[in-house]
């Protein structure tokens, strides 16, 4: 197997990158935001893997409509800085999450749509800030919490992630993000904008950390906590997801009772992307109503 060496990222990378940087308290970020000033802003969350490319079916059609709009990268992913000798989890992402919601719309409310990982987050976020959200959207959002084995946990440590990670980190995470795509077709040109953040060093730690940090920690009361604050939700869900299957979101409804649910035929973890007309729709009726 051949070693992949990877380096630090500079300023000279992010030259020509989409959109903008901006300097947090942790590092410099890579966003994008458009739309009218006087709209209420609706921030994007990404998944746990993709820079913010992953709404670029969805930014431009929603701020064209009329809606201001957010979305930025995650520490570790994209064109961001990389703090490796940190935990990435819940309060590292609430952190960077408030920090630009400050930055972006002061102390007004705002309107969250949560991506598979970026799920979870906005329903840990909406829990804890229930005066900053003013309604919430869940696409194919992670669950409650995953039960990891320990060989699973072993897998997912620093030590072993260093020592296998150069060798084997980008297929395997470039095979998992296959498998969110019902529509194969769609692959390779998401592929290309994808792998560049590979060649930085930080992207497998970020990754691994947040599953190990998030992904395992019982998220029920944050979802309990949403549904008790009667914020308006949508859940959306593709039918032919194999990362998060179809099935759970019966879960999901179960603690938001109260939530708009739809399934969209023919998309799999990644229906904004594979099936944006319809989900751009909902989005639209759901954020105006």
């Amino acid at each position: 197997m051949q070693i992949t060496k990877k380096r630090i990222i500079n300023d000279n990378d992010r030259r020509g990158a989409p959109g903008s940087f901006i300097e947090l308290s942790r590092g410099k970020i890579n966003y994008d935001i458009a739309g009218p000033e006087e709209g209420i802003l609706t921030v994007f969350l990404n998944g746990l893997s993709t820079p913010f490319y992953i709404w670029d079916k969805n930014f431009y059609p929603l701020t064209a409509s009329g809606f201001r709009v957010l979305r930025y990268d995650y520490f570790g992913r994209g064109y961001c800085d990389r703090p490796e000798k940190i935990a990435y989890d819940f309060q590292l992402y609430e952190e960077q999450f408030l920090e630009m919601v400050e930055k972006f719309a002061g102390k007004a409310p705002v309107n969250l749509v949560g991506l598979s990982m970026g799920g979870l987050l906005s329903v840990w976020l909406t829990a804890r800030h229930p005066d900053i959200v003013q309604k919430l959207c869940l696409v194919d959002p992670v669950g409650f919490y995953f039960k990891l084995n320990w060989l699973a946990k072993a897998m997912l440590s620093p030590k072993v992630v260093g020592l296998l990670g150069p060798v084997f980190g980008d297929a395997v995470v470039l095979k998992g993000v296959e498998r969110d795509f019902y529509n194969k077709k769609l692959f390779p040109q998401y592929r290309d904008k994808f792998k560049p953040q590979l060649k930085f060093t930080g992207y497998t730690h970020a990754v691994t950390s947040s599953i190990l940090n998030l992904f395992t920690v019982d998220s029920y009361d944050s979802y309990k906590r949403v549904a008790d604050s009667k914020i308006p939700v949508l859940l959306i869900w593709g039918k032919k997801d194999k990362t998060l299957p179809f099935k759970h979101h019966k879960e999901v409804l179960a603690a938001l009772p109260d939530a708009q649910f739809a399934a969209i035929d023919g998309a799999g973890h990644l229906p904004n992307y594979e099936q944006p007309e319809v989900v751009n729709g909902l989005l639209e009726e759901f954020l105006s109503r």
